[in-house]
């Protein structure tokens, strides 16, 4: 196959026939997927490969029932072109989000419409226990779709972060306990056997936006996922951005009060010390409010509880610090807010964002906060994609564990 890069999915430059062949027919695909239908001639602009190439690679496609002719499409003179475009129920995949609390599952096909979705509580126990649990919820969920398991290309499995790394081609959550220094993609393939990619809950929260949410159509994207602590996925140049290890992003230990409350990573003054759940639980249990889950904060929020306006006052305080250092530093088109944390919280915190800091962001137009859509659903769905991407697309910017996934039936 084509050579990878430690960790990323990223094709080199083909080095022989065979590799082109497949390098071109992702190419393709590619294309497909952006703009769900395309001409032969259309696929020739947008990709620089010649017509033949192109009714080559569409020829095999249609063989192996990955594309189909879905008709013609009008024009203005001459013979109306036939479009192209992916059958949806040629392959399938498994995104599920896990923490140490619960999960999502969604299952897209290969044009992302979800065929199925499912979520639950994670019981306590040991690891071994928990990916036992984590196996069965995925199978039973192949089951109750009652599409083919042979049509999986694989399963995008996304936890928070950072990420340890535990090998030359692995990582594993360091957020999670338990899972420290654990290859948990190995441990859950052996389980259901099917390809394990691992990602962190933030990227995969920008892959759901980036293909089906707000952010289709945006190059540079800063996603802020609020969770039990406060981290970030960056949309760069239409790529997530990792950074030298694949933990860039940790947003919650941005310093905004410099000799500010201690945080566990030695500074003082971090974001997630005034922005996190965990910064929520403490304000409110010293001031003689204990939460246990996410409906006891709705429930606050719903009745307007003052300590509740209080700490949103002061994240929200903290949050435009943070957000003017961003849109200073890396000017994106967009900063999202989105995560686990309930979905009436963000909201709330978000009526708070409208004092913003004077940035280049502000004097381009084009700056300021927008909530996330179908939130934590959605990061379910961006991690189904991550098969789908790491199987199609020429230059598959995602976790590989050392998986080589492509679509079953094509010529090598």
């Amino acid at each position: 196959m084509i050579e990878q890069k430690t960790l990323s999915g990223r094709y080199s430059a083909a080095k022989s026939v065979g590799q082109t062949r497949i390098y071109n027919r992702r190419l393709v695909f590619s294309a497909l997927q952006r703009h769900h239908s395309l001409s032969k001639a259309e696929l020739a602009r947008e990709t620089n490969l010649t017509p033949q190439t192109i009714a080559n690679i569409i020829d095999d496609l249609k063989a192996a029932h990955y594309v189909l002719e879905a008709g013609r499409r009008s024009a203005a003179r001459g013979q109306p072109p036939v479009v192209i475009q992916i059958e949806k129920d040629s392959g399938y995949a498994l995104g599920i989000r896990l923490d140490d609390k619960g999960y999502d599952i969604v299952i897209s096909d290969l044009v992302g419409q979800i065929r199925f979705r499912d979520a639950g509580q994670v019981p306590q126990g040991e690891i071994e226990k928990i990916i036992q649990f984590t196996a069965d919820a995925c199978s039973a969920a192949i089951k109750k779709s009652r599409l083919p398991k042979k049509k999986f290309l694989g399963v995008g499995l996304v936890t928070p972060g950072p990420f340890d790394l535990v090998g030359p081609k692995s990582a594993s959550p360091g957020a999670i306990p338990g899972f420290q220094f654990r290859n948990i993609a190995d441990l859950l393939k052996s389980k259901i056997r099917l390809p394990v990619l691992l990602e962190n809950d933030a990227a995969a929260a920008v892959l759901g936006e980036q293909h089906f949410g707000k952010a289709q159509g945006v190059q540079n994207l800063f996603y802020v996922f609020l969770a039990e602590g406060v981290g970030a996925g960056i949309l760069w140049n239409g790529e997530i951005y990792r950074g030298a290890t694949g933990n860039a992003g940790e947003l919650g230990h941005l310093i905004v009060y410099p000799g500010g409350r201690d945080c566990y990573c030695g500074n003082a003054g971090c974001l997630g010390q005034y922005l996190s759940i965990a910064s929520l639980r403490t304000y409110l249990l010293e001031n003689g409010i204990t939460i246990r889950s996410q409906a006891d904060i709705d429930a606050l929020v719903l009745e307007g509880n003052k300590q509740v306006a209080a700490w949103l006052d002061i994240a929200a305080d903290a949050f435009l610090l943070a957000i003017a250092t961003v849109e200073n530093l890396l000017e994106p088109e967009m900063i999202m807010l989105g995560g686990t944390a309930s979905p009436k919280l963000l909201n709330e915190l978000g009526k708070r964002l409208t004092r913003l800091l004077p940035t280049i962001c502000s004097r381009n137009g084009h700056s300021g906060v927008i909530l996330g859509s179908n939130l934590r659903e959605n990061i379910a769905h961006g991690a189904a994609t991550i098969p789908i991407i790491a199987a199609t697309t020429p230059n598959p910017m995602v976790f590989t564990n050392g998986e080589v996934l492509s679509l079953p039936g094509l010529a090598r």
